[in-house]
């Protein structure tokens, strides 16, 4: 079971409500989709069904017009009359011409839709058009009852029939003419009219028709729906004896394919709402007289009341309220009749112990109401979220209806059909920000988006990989921790104990044995469960042969983002005519590796970002590589679900650039490996000064080499100058920078180069105006430029400018460890100026004391931790790993001893880590400016 995959197709809600987008209220649920699911046969319903019952007088047959296309399909009439009255009678005629051998099926099987709780079908004719010939098939053709089965199966049961027609002998260029009348209509709406037609279709239409007749004094509205093809259709109104008739009529519709994966309320083809409906809070006012307040409740329940009334707060209260509906009364739907609409009362529903989604609803509406709570039931639509805002006011568009409850002071939307929710009320999957609903009150004036009253983290998947090898060459260890949040948190909480053994192991191991030969996973996933956060995870271990293989003397380790799998929904076609449901929206994904090589590897690369701001996502990725530890960090998130027809290029371009991100290697050149008898301080500076001194040879030969101009040749000058300012070469470095500026002077990495070397070599006031200046023209690097003028300002004392500036180099995603040091320097400035920490950054500081480095800094530097404390979370690092934490260790020791006024103690701090010989980082040489302002003592 792939765990992105799985937990997509696993649905937190039913569908439940029958007059939804998927099924109209009337005559549209006579034309039935294709690819409809398996069906069982049953016995006709009596006295609902008639063939060959002459139609009443208002009806006005068309004979189907000629055609002259050659597609294999054709409609030639598309006929729909419908007459208002004390109850509705709906009159369809279709006349389908084969024009080749394949598509005969299309005519050989026909099928009708109707309800027989509330509906009559008069199948008035049947026919075949074979030339001037009319084969008259109504008394003997063979009809069959079938209903669905996999409804039932699903969890849902309609009551809708469906009328098959098995038609013998069909030959090419025959037409297959049905008429039929439908009589009735759901009891639920209490008389109030309101339907949809379609209009554009698939097949090519020779003429489509629509005729309503209302009486005069019932106002009928109509609109023609449609996001591709809009409007194009105007009707003639006619009024007579006191009936109002409007006719649509269209020649010559051109035929509008489907596409996959369209966003569910954009209207592909036009369709024509009708609706009696006044406005949106008539709807409302119907949708409340569904849920009338309960006098009285069974035993059963008013010992539950008590219980629950006994718990300490209204949050406790309504959270298990809302966990019993979940748990203790099953998710099945009898929605026959009126029941389409019409919740059943509590007690029926707790007697039989199952309900749908307005029946959990009514429930647990009632146990809120008796306990005091404001709590409203809304109307939702799950399969058009954004639909309502274009429809005409009725209850056509809403398929769902949930909760909303004001529990202590905050707006929460309850789903009693969810999986259990056993996390905290506050952080349970809430419905998307866009979705639209309409409250069920008597004062609602509209649809109201979920966004206006609730905020909502993205649901979220989190993969964390770490890969330790104890030997080069030798087997690795991988240990891997899975986290989702939201919906797919409550989802696998609820599935993990139902799942075997061997289904655990499986979606442990298989985003990794097709990719990692001999893998082997070591004992049983682990379940790691946060409910205050409504995180739900696994852990696990494995044993991994021959990750590493040798190269030029070094080793190189492949890598690839397991957790990206579905991200996007990559059509068959990228030519489309319909937007794209690329993704969902809000997501995000997450990925980290670290991996421990053993102590011989010695590396010093400088951190590196990447961002990709696509249309539809946008990602970051971090690395670095220091010590013994390389470590890679990946967020993903989407920016919007859909994607115009006209970007689909775009996406795929992206998705290009975000394959760069997702697989990688790991390089350990042979000079990174380094003799383990030598000591740890002289093998981490030497190593750190052969890499800066490749650095500068690399970039005097591309310099010499004459093949680099421009903007080019003036970052190799920087990266020259970066390198030797980081041996402490200034005079050189100063030149190059200066040579950088000579060449690109408008270039904002050749401004922030000459200001880091500035702030190198101690020119403050200089160095804060050449990278203001940076910061002026710079277009992608502003949190680096922002980290050194902090710095910079810092040492000039302009501490609530250097905080700013530290608060704005400090990346949005605050785990990543890269993004922790701007943070670390923020919070000694605003210590030394006094201020108060920001509660994010308290927040930060104290999330994981003992995490991955430098998190131990930060805790200490807001007292969570003590200097020893820290200090001995640096010594459980290895090798040249531990060397390098511990030139950044002292030297945050140093300024938390500053803080504290003990300067004795800041200076020794700052001479430790200045012994550690680490010239290329910011701590030994900002370590070395605090040394002079201290002075000898």
């Amino acid at each position: 079971m792939n765990i992105v995959s799985s937990l997509a197709r696993l649905g937190c809600a039913v569908v439940c409500v029958g007059a939804g987008l998927l099924g109209a209220a009337g005559a549209g649920a006579a034309e039935p989709a294709g690819g409809a699911p398996p069906m069982r046969e049953i016995r006709e319903v009596a006295g609902s069904f008639v063939r060959g019952a002459a139609l009443p007088a208002w009806v006005e047959r068309q004979a189907p017009p000629p055609t002259q296309r050659k597609d294999p399909v054709v409609l030639r009439l598309r006929d729909t009359q419908v007459r208002v009255g004390d109850s509705v009678e709906t009159f369809v005629e279709r006349a389908i011409q084969v024009n080749d051998s394949a598509a005969l099926g299309e005519i050989g099987q026909h099928s009708l839709e109707y309800v027989p709780q509330y509906q009559r079908m008069n199948l008035h004719s049947v026919r075949l058009l074979r030339g001037d010939a009319v084969l008259d098939l109504t008394a003997k053709v063979d009809v069959r009852f079938l209903e669905r089965e996999t409804g039932f199966e699903r969890g849902v049961y309609s009551g809708t029939i469906t009328v098959a027609l098995v038609i013998p002998d069909v030959r090419v260029g025959d037409t297959l003419d049905v008429a039929y009348l439908l009589e009735g209509s759901n009891p639920v709406f209490g008389g109030r009219y309101f339907d949809d037609f379609g209009w554009d279709a698939p097949l090519a239409t020779e003429w489509r028709r629509v005729v309503v007749s209302h009486p005069v004094q019932r106002a009928v509205a109509w609109r023609m729906l449609g996001d591709y093809r809009s409007g194009g259709v105007e009707p003639r109104v006619e009024t007579a004896g006191g009936v109002r008739t409007l006719r649509f009529e269209q020649r010559a519709i051109e035929a509008l394919p489907d596409e996959p994966l369209v966003p569910s309320d954009y209207f592909k083809w036009r369709m024509l709402q009708v609706s009696e409906f006044s406005d949106w809070n008539e709807v409302a006012r119907w949708a409340a007289a569904l849920f009338p307040p309960v006098a009285a409740v069974p035993d059963e329940l008013e010992a539950l009341l008590a219980k629950l009334a006994k718990l300490p707060t209204e949050s406790a209260r309504v959270a298990a309220a809302l966990r019993w509906v979940q748990g203790e009364i099953r998710n099945f739907s009898v929605s026959i009749g009126e029941s389409s609409h019409r919740p059943h009362p509590p007690d029926f529903v707790l007697a039989r112990r199952y309900g749908d989604c307005k029946d959990k609803t009514y429930l647990l509406l009632t146990l809120l109401r008796r306990l005091g709570v404001e709590a409203t039931p809304m109307l939702v639509a799950l399969q058009g979220p954004r639909a309502p805002a274009k429809v005409l006011p009725s209850p056509w568009p809403f398929d769902h209806v949930v909760v909303k409850a004001r529990v202590d002071g905050t707006t929460v939307y309850l789903e009693p059909t969810s999986s259990l929710q056993t996390a905290d009320l506050a952080v349970i999957a809430q419905p998307p920000p866009w979705m639209q609903g309409l409250l069920a009150t008597a004062q609602t004036t509209g649809p109201v988006e979920v966004a206006d009253s609730v905020t909502r983290e993205p649901g979220m998947l989190d993969i964390e990989e770490r890969v330790t090898f104890a030997q080069l060459g030798a087997e690795a260890t991988l240990e891997v921790r899975a986290t989702l949040t939201q919906g797919g948190a409550e989802v696998l909480r609820t599935l993990w104990p139902l799942m075997q053994p061997e289904q655990r192991r499986q979606l442990a191991l298989e985003a990794y044995e097709k990719r990692l030969a001999g893998i082997e996973l070591l004992g049983e996933p682990v379940p790691t469960d946060d409910l205050a956060r409504n995180r739900f995870g696994w852990s696990a271990r494995y044993r991994v042969p021959k990750l590493a293989r040798p190269l030029q003397g070094g080793w190189i380790m492949s890598y690839a983002v397991p957790s990206l799998r579905g991200l996007v929904n990559l059509p068959p076609s990228l030519q489309r005519k319909f937007p794209l449901r690329a993704t969902d929206f809000p997501m995000e994904r997450r990925y980290a590796l670290t991996v421990h090589w053993p102590a011989q590897v010695s590396a010093h690369e400088d951190p590196s970002s990447q961002t990709m701001d696509g249309k539809v996502f946008r990602a970051e990725s971090h690395t670095s590589f220091r010590g013994s530890r390389y470590e890679f960090r990946l967020r993903v998130s989407s920016k919007s679900a859909d994607l115009a027809a006209a970007d689909m290029q775009l996406l795929l371009q992206d998705l290009k650039r975000l394959e760069g991100l997702i697989v990688g290697v790991v390089v350990v050149e042979k000079r990174m490996i380094v003799d383990p008898a030598t000591p740890e301080a002289a093998s981490a500076a030497a190593t750190m000064r052969r890499g800066m001194q490749e650095r500068i040879d690399l970039a005097g030969g591309a310099i010499r080499s004459g093949l680099n101009q421009g903007d080019d040749l003036a970052r190799i000058h920087c990266q020259r100058a970066k390198a030797l300012a980081n041996l402490e070469r200034i005079a050189e470095a100063l030149a190059d920078s200066a040579e950088a500026l000579r060449i690109a002077p408008e270039l904002a990495a050749a401004w922030g180069c000459r200001g880091e070397v500035l702030l190198v070599q101690g020119q403050f006031a200089d160095a804060d105006t050449t990278l203001t200046r940076a910061l002026a023209l710079s277009k992608s690097d502003a949190q680096g430029i922002h980290y050194v003028r902090g710095m910079a300002r810092y040492f000039l004392d302009r501490l609530s400018e250097a905080a700013a500036d530290f608060a704005l180099a400090a990346a949005p995603d605050e785990d990543g460890s890269t993004e922790l040091y701007p943070r670390l320097w923020q919070a000694w400035t605003l210590q030394r100026a006094r201020s108060p920490l920001p509660a994010d950054l308290l927040a930060l500081a104290r999330q994981d004391p003992r995490g991955a480095w430098p998190r131990p800094a930060l805790a200490m530097l807001v007292g969570d931790l003590t200097p020893q404390a820290l200090l001995a979370e640096v010594d459980k690092l290895q090798g040249e790993e531990r060397t390098l934490a511990l030139t950044e260790a002292w030297f945050y020791v140093g300024q938390r001893h500053l803080v504290q006024g003990r300067i004795d103690a800041a200076r020794e701090a700052f001479e430790k880590c200045r012994a550690q010989g680490i010239t290329s980082y910011y701590e030994h040489i900002a370590a070395g400016f605090e040394l002079a302002r201290l002075g000898k003592p």
